[in-house]
């Protein structure tokens, strides 16, 4: 969980799988229809299995 000036920086923001695309905001691959709050929330590490993700976890966007 990353911190910025005190505040809680959602995990999906560094991912390269999160939709950029303003149209989109609040997906990713995972999950199109919209992200989960316990992972948005960072309640739940996505480099974990969540329910519904597909096998599509969390991986850091300049990661190979």
């Amino acid at each position: 969980m990353e911190r910025n000036e005190g505040k809680v920086v959602p995990q999906c923001t560094k991912c390269k799988h999160l939709h950029r695309d303003t149209k989109k905001r609040g997906t990713c691959d995972a999950y199109p229809k919209g992200i989960p709050w316990k992972i948005i929330s960072n309640e739940h590490d996505h480099r974990m299995p969540f329910k519904g993700d597909k096998g599509i976890l969390f991986k850091r966007m300049h990661d190979k």
